[in-house]
């Protein structure tokens, strides 16, 4: 036997261990990355009174589609993690009339806001948002102090980064029978369709 031969049986089991330790690290680190939850601190007012500042939160790595009324953790366009609420989902399109949030037409009933809680645009925001494909609508709880797609327009699935957890036991949002009048947009008519 040559000494190359001598040098490769040897070295087999050498490599053999730490390339089996660091794959198993590699895989440890990438499945506590992805399947572990997160804890994050909210910081501001912007979810209040469903998250008030200083709460503590949970958030874990979204595995299904996302639905409306959904708390996400997600990157605004200054590249800040956020905490909104999903309102408008792909393919829709979000109006407000009257301080009232209208998807497809179709009045949204938010159970989790406070009692008489408007949603009310700034200058620079349009009262009709299609959204693409891949694009979700997020507004805060906190409508008046909350900066969020009224500001920065939809957001792309990419920004959204985690779903908040614990708070599967609120009421849901749901589109009501109010619609927009079709040939008034300022009034609101009771819908049978």
């Amino acid at each position: 036997m040559n000494l190359l031969q001598r040098f490769r049986r040897w070295l087999g089991p050498v490599c053999r261990v730490p390339t089996k330790v660091l794959l198993a690290a590699f895989v440890g680190l990438a499945a506590g990355r992805n399947l572990t939850p997160t804890v994050s601190v909210v910081d501001g007012a912007s979810m209040a009174p469903t998250l008030p500042a200083d709460s503590r939160i949970l958030s874990r790595p979204i595995y299904r589609p996302l639905a409306r009324g959904d708390i996400v953790l997600l990157l605004d366009p200054q590249g800040e993690r956020v905490v909104k609420r999903v309102v408008g989902l792909p393919g829709e399109v979000v109006d407000f009339r009257r301080g009232y949030v209208f998807i497809n037409g179709r009045l949204l009933r938010e159970p989790y806001l406070p009692k008489y809680t408007f949603t009310v645009l700034s200058t620079h925001t349009k009262p009709r948002t299609a959204l693409g494909p891949d694009q979700y609508y997020v507004l805060g709880d906190n409508r008046i102090l909350s900066l969020d797609s009224r500001k920065y327009g939809p957001v792309s699935r990419g920004q959204i980064l985690m779903l908040v957890t614990g708070q599967e036991d609120r009421a849901e949002a749901w589109l009501d029978n109010f619609r927009m009048a079709e040939d008034n947009p300022r009034w609101i008519e009771t819908s049978r369709r």
